[in-house]
């Protein structure tokens, strides 16, 4: 479900942090550090496999973020870039030490490794004291990061009280939301609870048309056991589209599943908008990053 958390931020690409084009270079250069990796034996082919996809999708989002300045002091600056480099490091040790999958490793080298993951969960309480010190609540950038760090450890209470710390504000935008919504869900194992479905109608008051809220609302309908109603949310919002659109495949991909369970013939791109092929598609970056990805890795 990684790709609707960027759902929001692909339909508003004017509200969202600019990052520097050193980001991707990073990003490409963890493509080829998970290939050294799997050759090492150090991961599995499936982990590589999912580590290039959470990176890839990265890439997608990274090539669409917006320019905007940023005022921030020095010192912030210091826990923002901490923050970002967390969640890559996290998910890139966890790969390496934290499968059950990967076979036994000498112990002088899991040694290392065990000491490289302690030194991450003391790096990331450190932000997390940082962020509690600050005067001014601390700055929901860092907030989010460390919520998105403690998401790919699985530690999805601790995200959801991070991410809840943004969503008080005033500020708070429809991204953020379906984060905090997100980690609320996976805390119960997949189970939308009321506080989260709370959350994504205070998304989806906050722009009805937005994508994010509206794949949300439509789990919610399926989990209440109204299969074609869900459908019929997905295709509708799917109908309203201009153009062509990035979260477009996740929506078709999952209204053709629902459809299957009320005896719907499958639908296309080309069914619902006359010319899916928009001239200001996806960029150069975009595609490269995505074009050996299938529908269920984009989900």
């Amino acid at each position: 479900m990684t790709a609707l958390l960027f759902l929001s931020c692909l339909y508003r690409t004017g509200e969202v942090l600019n990052r520097k084009d050193g980001a991707l270079v990073i990003l490409k250069d963890q493509l080829s550090e998970i290939d050294i990796d799997q050759e090492r034996n150090l991961i599995s082919v499936t982990e590589g496999d999912a580590a290039r996809v959470e990176i890839k999708r990265r890439i997608l989002a990274a090539g669409r973020l917006a320019t905007r300045e940023s005022s921030r002091a020095s010192g912030r600056s210091i826990i923002f870039a901490s923050a970002i480099a967390t969640p890559l490091v996290a998910f890139a040790l966890y790969s390496q030490i934290g499968s059950p999958k990967i076979e036994s490793q000498p112990l002088a080298s899991r040694a290392s490794e065990i000491q490289k993951a302690a030194n991450l969960s003391e790096l990331t309480q450190r932000l997390k004291t940082r962020l509690e010190a600050d005067p001014s609540g601390g700055p929901s950038d860092g907030w989010v990061l460390l919520g998105q760090t403690y998401m790919r450890t699985a530690r999805y209470d601790d995200a959801a009280d991070a991410f809840e710390r943004v969503t008080v504000r005033d500020n708070v935008d429809i991204s953020t939301l379906l984060l905090f919504a997100e980690a609320l869900i996976a805390a119960e194992n997949g189970i939308v609870t009321p506080q989260a479905e709370s959350v994504i109608e205070r998304a989806s008051e906050m722009d009805p048309d937005d994508p994010g809220p509206i794949f949300y609302r439509a789990r919610i309908l399926e989990q209440d056991g109204v299969p074609e109603e869900a459908r019929a949310l997905l295709i509708e919002r799917l109908k309203r589209a201009d153009r062509a659109y990035p979260w477009m495949e996740l929506f078709l991909s999952v209204a053709n599943r629902l459809g299957e369970q009320v005896g719907e013939t499958p639908v296309t791109l080309a069914d619902l908008i006359p010319d899916p092929q928009d001239a200001r598609g996806p960029r150069a970056v975009d595609i490269e990053a995505a074009q050996d990805m299938s529908v269920e890795e984009r989900s």
